[in-house]
C-alpha cells in the first residue's frame, strides 16, 4: 500500500480552510448564545406579563379575558419552545455532524417528530455518548429516532431504537432514507450486482479480511453468487460474497460486513449504512 502525504503548500492550504472553518463555527455559536439570551429575556418578560394578567383582565367580560390569556400564553409556550432550542444550539462544535437536507429527508421518507420532543432537555437520559444539542425525536413505523441538534442542519448525536447509536453522517442519511430501517433481527442488505465496479482506493482481500479478523469479527458465511450477484450455493461463478460478523456492545443488531467479488480482484464491501470505500474507513467502523 502506497501512502501519498500532502506538499507543504497543500497542507497550508488545507490548515487554513480548518481555520476558516472553525474561525465561522466559533461565530455561529457566538451567535446563537445571544439568541438564547435574547429567548430567554422575552420568557421572563412573558412570564411577569402572564402573573399580572389575571387581575388586569379581572374587569374584562369572560370571552375577551380568555382570548387574551389564550394570546398570551401561546407566545409563552413559543417562546419557551425557542429558548430551549438555542439552550441545544450554543454548544456547536465544527466536529459536528452537518446534514444539511436533514428536514427534507425526513420528510420525504415518511418521519413524523413526536409531539413534545422538542421540550425535552434530559439528553443524557437518552444520549449517553454525547448529551449535547437541542433533542428531537422522530419515528417511523416501529423505529424511534433521536437526533440531538446542535445547529438547524448539523447534529451532535443521533440514536435509532434498533441500533444504538450513529456515529456519522453517512449513518444518520442510511437511518432516515432507508426502505425498511434495519431491525436487530434482519438486517436489509441490498446484493451489489456484477455490474458494481469496485471504484476503492486501497482495499484488498488479504488486507480487508486481516483488519476484520483483528477487530474481532467472526466469517459467518462464504458462498458463491449467479450471474447476478445472488448467492446461490449451486453457482460454479467464482464470484464469492463473505459475510463477517460482531456483536456490538449496547446495539441490538450485530455488525455485519460483506465483501464481494472474486480472489484476484479488489473486493466490493459493504455493511448495513452502504458502501466501505477504503482501508481505512473499513478500520474505522470495525473499531467501534
Amino acid at each position: 500500500m502506497t501512502t501519498t502525504s500532502a506538499t507543504p503548500p497543500d497542507r497550508d492550504r488545507l490548515q487554513a480552510d480548518l481555520d476558516t472553518a472553525n474561525a465561522l463555527a466559533h461565530g455561529r455559536a457566538e451567535a446563537i448564545e445571544d439568541l438564547s439570551t435574547a429567548a430567554h429575556h422575552l420568557r421572563s418578560t412573558l412570564l411577569a406579563a402572564v402573573d399580572d394578567l389575571p387581575t388586569l383582565l379581572a374587569a374584562a367580560p369572560p370571552p375577551t379575558a380568555n382570548a387574551v390569556l389564550t394570546a398570551v400564553t401561546g407566545t409563552l409556550a413559543t417562546a419557551q419552545n425557542l429558548a430551549r432550542r438555542a439552550d441545544g444550539y450554543t454548544d456547536l462544535d465544527a466536529r459536528d455532524m452537518a446534514y444539511p437536507d436533514i428536514g427534507y429527508d425526513l420528510g420525504r421518507h415518511g418521519w413524523a417528530e413526536q409531539p413534545g420532543a422538542v421540550a425535552d432537555l434530559d439528553a443524557a437520559a437518552h444520549s449517553p455518548d454525547t448529551p449535547r444539542g437541542w433533542l428531537r425525536i422522530f419515528s417511523c413505523g416501529g423505529h424511534v429516532l433521536h437526533l440531538w441538534f446542535t445547529s438547524p442542519l448539523s447534529l451532535a448525536a443521533a440514536t435509532l431504537s434498533s441500533r444504538g447509536p450513529l456515529h456519522e453522517t453517512f449513518e444518520v442519511k442510511a437511518a432516515v432514507t432507508a426502505r425498511d430501517t434495519p431491525g436487530p433481527l434482519a438486517v436489509p442488505f441490498q446484493w451489489p450486482r456484477r455490474t458494481d465496479a469496485a471504484a476503492t482506493d486501497d482495499l484488498d482481500w488479504q488486507e480487508a479480511t486481516a483488519v476484520l479478523r483483528n477487530y474481532g469479527f467472526t466469517l459467518t458465511d462464504d458462498r458463491p453468487c449467479d450471474s447476478h450477484g445472488v448467492p446461490s450455493p449451486d453457482s460454479e461463478s467464482p464470484v464469492r460474497v463473505q459475510t463477517w460478523t460482531k456483536p456490538q456492545h449496547g446495539r441490538p443488531a450485530p455488525l455485519r460486513i460483506r465483501l464481494y467479488g472474486t480472489a484476484d480482484e479488489q473486493p466490493i464491501a459493504w455493511y448495513w449504512a452502504g458502501r466501505i470505500r477504503c482501508l481505512q474507513q473499513l478500520a474505522r467502523i470495525c473499531r467501534r
